[in-house]
């Protein structure tokens, strides 16, 4: 036997406390400093090394041997 569900899902707005609620974080989120980025075109090899970018071999070198 298939038995079919109709549900009614009741869209309710949002309470005055929810709304000033939304409000205050995003006017604190505004208020909060930005984080420095990192550069890694600027990075050296050795650094971009120890922060886990590279995977602990040296560069590979353009040679004459072709």
């Amino acid at each position: 036997m298939d038995y079919q569900a109709i549900e009614k899902y009741e869209i309710r707005s949002p309470s005055w406390f929810e709304r000033t609620w939304f409000s205050l974080r995003r006017g604190l989120a505004r208020l909060r400093p930005s984080y420095p980025r990192i550069d890694l075109e600027i990075m050296s090899d050795y650094m971009k090394r120890d922060m886990g970018f590279l995977d602990g071999r040296d560069p590979h070198r353009d040679t004459d041997v072709t």
